[in-house]
């Protein structure tokens, strides 16, 4: 036996309902209407029973809500599929919402077409905010003034913007589909891979400094960062990727960086740059047995004669003719500087006999004991040249001692001379 709510009961509910409750009848008009649609749209339903049910309906949604009920009409019992339309308030503003209609017209107790309308406003409202959201993101992307682009899962690009690819040098539509390893040199190709793949997997990481390279070989320092965009799930979308120009950053560290560990009238390196290759050596033959490295100092003989006789300004030409003799007679791998003064250090690395580096140490001498010309006179220079012959991972304040310690011995006897000390 089916059973039937109470009418008392059934009224209140329908009349409470969350959707609105309309019943329209055969003509369109409307027959009933329950609270909710009073407080949803804001006017009396005393007001629109008996007015046509289009009153209510934007005009641009009137032949959609007039097909819908006339298939609804002459379908027979039964829902019908929702619409979504726009009805309009008591203060004339229109309200979106969704109805679905229900065909009771053969229903005695009712005779008409029961429409649910369901209120969109928020759903409405969540998409035009997902919109402005939308906009404002292409918005920023397309305009940034850094570098911008979207990366799949296969670290192509999906999209980027203009200035992505002026950094590139390329146009949008070349680098569109490329791979994000593709943009940078060679060098950086491996890290930057890496890095791209550990951003995928969700691995939080500093931001990094690579090079791009354009079709004018012109080399641009970028320093790149990863943003991972998820899904309400946690599955991967795509990465956000932007390009910062930091080719002038990046060369004011290099002049910084050449300025603490360069000579200024010479270029050479100074006693902390020096230092810093050293320890690099000594740390990389650590444990080695035999000859390594070995240590020249170099004091020039004479030189204060030059500074009193002819001035600071030609002594300061006669040590930049020096370094640059130096420089011209070691090898590529060596290391020179200038401690100060007229004191100058040479690493020989690698020297493989005391003998290769005894005779490297004979050739620096005897370019160095050429003739100068200066502006006031040419003037003759030598220097007393002490070698420390290291084994292994050798302390460079010990080695640079012993190297001292054999000049001095050269420059007690005369000068213009080299003495080796091996530290076995």
């Amino acid at each position: 036996m089916e059973e039937h709510l109470p009418g008392g009961v059934a009224d209140v509910i329908v009349e409470h309902m969350a959707d609105m409750v309309l019943v329209v009848d055969s003509l369109g008009r409307i027959a009933y209407a329950n609270h909710t649609a009073e407080l949803v749209l804001g006017w009396s339903r005393v007001d629109w029973i008996g007015r046509s049910a289009f009153d209510l309906i934007h005009p641009d949604d009137v032949g959609s809500a007039a097909e819908s009920l006339a298939t609804a009409s002459a379908s027979g019992p039964g829902i019908k599929q929702p619409i979504e339309l726009r009805v309009r308030t008591s203060e004339g503003a229109w309200r979106p919402v969704e109805i679905i209609s229900s065909n009771m017209l053969d229903e005695p107790s009712v005779r008409g077409l029961v429409i649910v309308a369901r209120d969109l406003t928020a759903r409405a409202g969540g998409v035009a905010v997902a919109e402005a959201e939308r906009r404002r993101f292409e918005q920023v992307f397309d305009r940034s003034p850094f570098g911008m682009a979207l990366v799949d899962d296969d670290q192509r690009l999906v999209r980027l913007n203009a200035t992505m690819a002026h950094l590139c040098g390329r146009t949008q539509a070349d680098l569109a589909g490329t791979t994000v390893v593709g943009l940078v040199v060679d060098d950086d190709r491996e890290r930057f891979e890496e890095f791209t793949s550990l951003a995928i997997d969700g691995a939080e990481q500093e931001a990094v400094e690579v090079r791009v390279v354009d079709d004018d070989d012109v080399t641009r320092w970028v320093r790149a960062s990863l943003s991972r965009i998820e899904g309400d799930d946690g599955s991967f979308i795509h990465l956000v990727l932007q390009f910062e120009d930091v080719t002038e950053e990046h060369a004011l560290r290099e002049q910084l960086l050449y300025a603490a560990t360069h000579d200024d009238l010479t270029g050479l390196l100074n006693r902390p740059g020096f230092q810093s290759i050293y320890e690099h050596v000594a740390a990389r033959e650590r444990g080695h047995g035999g000859p390594s490295a070995a240590l020249l100092f170099i004091d020039l003989d004479g030189f204060k004669q030059v500074n009193d006789v002819h001035g600071h300004e030609a002594g300061d030409l006669l040590l930049e003719l020096v370094a640059g003799r130096i420089r011209r007679t070691v090898r590529t791998s060596d290391a020179v500087a200038r401690i100060g003064g007229d004191e100058f250090l040479v690493l020989l690395d690698p020297v493989v006999s005391t003998g290769v580096a005894s005779d490297l140490a004979e050739r620096i001498r005897a370019a160095i004991h050429q003739p100068v010309e200066l502006p006031s006179a040419i003037v003759n220079i030598s220097a007393s040249i002490g070698v420390s012959v290291a084994r292994g991972a050798d302390d460079m304040s010990d080695g640079l001692n012993r190297a001292d310690a054999a000049a001095y011995v050269v420059k007690r006897g005369g000068g213009n001379g080299v003495s080796v000390v091996d530290a076995s």
